[in-house]
């Protein structure tokens, strides 16, 4: 009741609109901090299921928060103010902003060098800046990354300089952006505008991807040459592997369980193994490409 009258109209206790985005301190883990189309950023005591804080520094709808990766109390914000904001939670009135081009649609800190984050916007820019620059600083560089907005980010977990981006135009790019930004490498998924692209965190190599279309799909990108050419060092790139298709995970709504199409089995298939593995198969290939691969 106490929302419906709220509808629309920052509150201090809850979000009165849609969720935007949602970050996990993994710091402190009994931290959540959630954005939201009512304008605000909140601060959740996960343990009692609590706002503890709530912030109302953008003029917009906050698409996107995420924690520092080992600053525990910073918080990177952005919202279709055209603005994207650095402080610490526990001094808001202190707050860092760079103003952008267009409605922001993600933003990532990078957690290979802490002090840089990603700025990514729906005129299909991304954008890289170095906090210790001071706010509204130009930023380190610029990708002209896809011709509709980048709807999706992420970063390789342990192989530094590895970007992928998807978009509503319903392409996933492979940016190197190591030294001089350059584009691997663009696929087209076949799930429709791209909603997500994520790493897997147990097998970083795998990227999970899901669109519009209601599917989602798994890229072995080890098996993928641009990629291991490119990331994987001269011993890797001289070793010939055959590219892996796609896999696809059908959703439960369509269709009753299909045991050979279980997350599991998906990921038995990527790794070789299968969900029978037969005598002498021994699961992961040598061949495949890892993350300390040199």
């Amino acid at each position: 009741k106490a929302l419906r009258k709220a509808k629309g109209k920052p509150h201090k206790e809850f979000h009165t609109d849609a969720v935007m985005d949602m970050s996990w301190n993994t710091n402190v883990r009994n931290l959540l901090a959630s954005s939201s189309a009512d304008t605000t950023v909140k601060l959740w005591d996960l343990s009692s299921a609590v706002c503890v804080q709530s912030y109302e520094h953008h003029k917009n709808k906050v698409q996107a928060v995420q924690w520092h990766p080992s600053d525990s109390s910073v918080l990177l914000t952005g919202g279709y103010d055209k603005r994207v904001s650095v402080f610490d939670s526990r001094a808001p009135n202190a707050i860092s902003w760079w103003t952008v081009d267009a409605d922001v649609e993600s933003v990532m800190w990078d957690v290979h060098s802490p002090s840089h984050f990603y700025v990514a916007t729906d005129s299909g820019l991304v954008r890289y800046f170095d906090v210790r620059m001071g706010e509204n600083s130009a930023p380190v560089f610029t990708l002209v990354a896809h011709d509709e907005a980048v709807s999706a980010m992420d970063q390789h977990p342990t192989m530094p300089g590895m970007l992928v981006t998807g978009s509503s135009d319903e392409t996933v790019k492979v940016w190197d952006v190591r030294t001089k930004p350059s584009m691997v490498m663009s696929r087209n998924p076949d799930v429709g505008s791209i909603f997500s692209a994520k790493f897997c965190p147990d097998e970083p190599m795998l990227l999970a991807m899901g669109g519009s279309n209601g599917e989602s799909r798994i890229w072995d990108m080890a098996t993928t040459m641009q990629i291991r050419r490119v990331f994987g060092g001269e011993a890797v790139a001289s070793v010939v592997v055959e590219e892996k298709p796609m896999v696809g995970i059908q959703n439960d709504e369509d269709k009753e369980e299909d045991p050979e199409n279980t997350h599991e089995a998906v990921i038995a298939e990527m790794r070789g193994t299968g969900t029978q593995p037969t005598d002498g198969d021994s699961g992961d290939s040598d061949e495949s490409m890892d993350s300390d691969s040199d």
